[in-house]
């Protein structure tokens, strides 16, 4: 048995059963965190601070969004969850993955109850944004505990 800096363990990744050393996958995950979700982290924490606000009174909203008064905390609540999970994504952590899966899938059962005029630019935007970041969980996959 090999102790210390030069401890090696073989791991067989999916692709091909490639053998990686322990400092190998140490620099890996160290690149697993990603700009997107850090950007979705800020993008999260600018729609629960929007919601909230104009759920109290606080932030003038379109007239849209006052007629759907009961939608304002439910998407201020999911800005904040969505916030947590950028942040356990970005330490490493699956749960980050399944919180933004989650909050994805929320945000459009939401868009679906409470029903408004969407600018098509606006959808493909977000569209393309889920994309991306799925993208990127996939690659980080296999290094997220």
């Amino acid at each position: 048995m090999i102790t210390g800096d030069y401890l090696y363990r073989v791991y067989f990744l999916r692709s091909g059963g490639v053998k990686v050393t322990t400092t190998e996958l140490e620099q890996k995950r160290q690149q697993s965190p990603s700009l997107m979700a850090a950007f979705l982290a800020i993008v999260y924490v600018g729609v629960a601070v929007y919601f909230l606000l104009g759920w109290a009174g606080r932030q003038s909203l379109p007239l849209i969004w006052i007629e759907m008064k009961g939608a304002l905390p439910l998407y201020g609540l999911l800005g904040i969850f969505g916030v947590v999970s950028c942040i356990l994504f970005l330490r490493g952590k699956r749960w980050g993955a399944y919180g933004l899966l989650g909050s994805w899938v929320v945000a459009a059962t939401l868009n679906i109850a409470f029903p408004r005029p969407v600018n098509f630019v606006a959808m493909v935007m977000a569209l393309l944004l889920v994309g991306i970041t799925a993208l990127d969980i996939r690659r980080v996959w296999h290094f997220l505990t």
